[in-house]
């Protein structure tokens, strides 16, 4: 799958609904298929952080507090989590939107050619 734009607000919702409703499974379990979560969080830095916190691969999910309860400490390290999220965000997507690209990126390639589209065997034939 293609990355799409990534933003830390999708992590922060997800954890939102986790912390807002910690004893309910449907709130700490994603499908991780699940094509938003995957695109936005699953295939980003923000699959770290889910692991840090907490969540746990269960088959075709990742889950926090399998077992049904989520202690004390977990969910206050759930709020301190969306709280300095909440708090850098604005940063981090002012950062993304001047950063699309590199550095120096100019349209041509590593080797200095330019990019001029795919190229196949059938292309050169």
């Amino acid at each position: 799958m293609e990355r799409e734009s990534v933003s830390p607000r999708t992590l922060l919702k997800y954890l939102k609904n986790t912390l807002e409703n910690p004893h309910e499974v449907k709130f700490r379990q994603i499908r991780i298929a699940n094509k938003l979560f995957w695109n936005q969080v699953w295939i980003t830095a923000c699959r770290g952080v889910l692991h840090i916190l907490g969540f746990e691969e269960h088959g075709p999910f990742i889950e926090m507090g399998p077992n049904g309860m989520l202690p004390a400490s977990r969910i206050q390290q759930l709020s301190k989590t969306i709280s300095d999220l909440e708090v850098i965000l604005p940063y981090i997507e002012n950062y993304s939107s001047i950063h699309n690209q590199p550095p120096g990126t100019d349209g041509v390639g590593r080797a200095g050619y330019h990019n001029i589209g795919i190229h196949t065997r059938s292309n050169f034939a």
